[in-house]
């Protein structure tokens, strides 16, 4: 339903403050994507906040106030490398932690069972916040187009049950010759960044730095020197540098 405001109106009106599950990192409401090119580290990055997320503590510069509890659904990887990681993160993770693994695409053009009963399992554990590992493995449609992408966002809210949600991507690269906008190549197309409230850009600067570009749909830019810290001889995780 339209909503209309005359001048005055409009800049006396009080809406409510953004909220932040991470602050500055992960929005509480709508969508957040995290993009990196393949072997950066995307996957460890999402689970060390999940862990965060769930243990309640701050990571990165973005302060957690609270825990909370996080669905971390996986499809990029087999299982056993999720639990690779999460044990070398660690050790034992905690009980607000849940997560599910699936093994087809689950959004479509036509609703699954496989969707289904991810939609179910995520349900059940009554999150805060879910997590998509990765858009590639886990989407048919084509989200080069607006329609590919609005029906690909509908879909990814009713998997979360309208809760706030991250998408990890692989960026695609750009045409030759053709200069892009920083969202849009890195994001695979302008319509689907464009509708995330944050954007998160990792990228991996020789072999153990790198740097995470924060980039919010209001408010400044940030940009976080990272490096790279090793837990066992097959997983490091991200840290500030300095």
């Amino acid at each position: 339903m339209a909503t209309s405001w005359t001048g005055p109106e409009l800049t006396a009106a009080r809406f409510p403050a953004i909220p932040w599950l991470a602050h500055g990192l992960l929005v509480g409401r709508g969508h957040t994507m995290l993009t990196a090119p393949p072997k950066t580290g995307k996957t460890i990055l999402a689970l060390q906040l999940a862990h965060a997320l769930a243990m309640g503590v701050s990571f990165l510069r973005a302060k957690i106030t609270h825990s909370y509890r996080v669905s971390f659904v996986g499809a990029d990887a087999p299982m056993e490398e999720y639990q690779i990681q999460t044990d070398a993160i660690w050790g034992r993770a905690p009980d607000t932690l849940c997560f599910t693994y699936v093994e087809e695409p689950i959004c479509t053009k036509r609703l699954t069972a496989e969707a289904q009963n991810t939609r179910a399992q995520i349900a059940a554990h009554s999150p805060d916040v879910v997590m998509f590992d990765a858009l590639e493995s886990l989407v048919t449609l084509d989200f080069n187009t607006h329609e590919g992408t609005q029906l690909m966002l509908r879909q990814f809210a009713w998997l979360a049950g309208h809760k706030p949600f991250l998408l990890i991507h692989h960026p695609r690269k750009p045409a030759p010759g053709i200069k892009e906008d920083m969202r849009s190549a890195q994001a695979g197309h302008h319509y689907l960044s464009a509708q995330a409230s944050v954007l998160l850009s990792l990228e991996g600067i020789g072999p153990d730095k790198g740097r995470l570009d924060v980039l919010p749909r209001r408010g400044r830019a940030a940009h976080w020197p990272l490096k790279r810290r090793e837990v066992t001889a097959d997983v490091a995780v991200w840290e500030i540098d300095g």
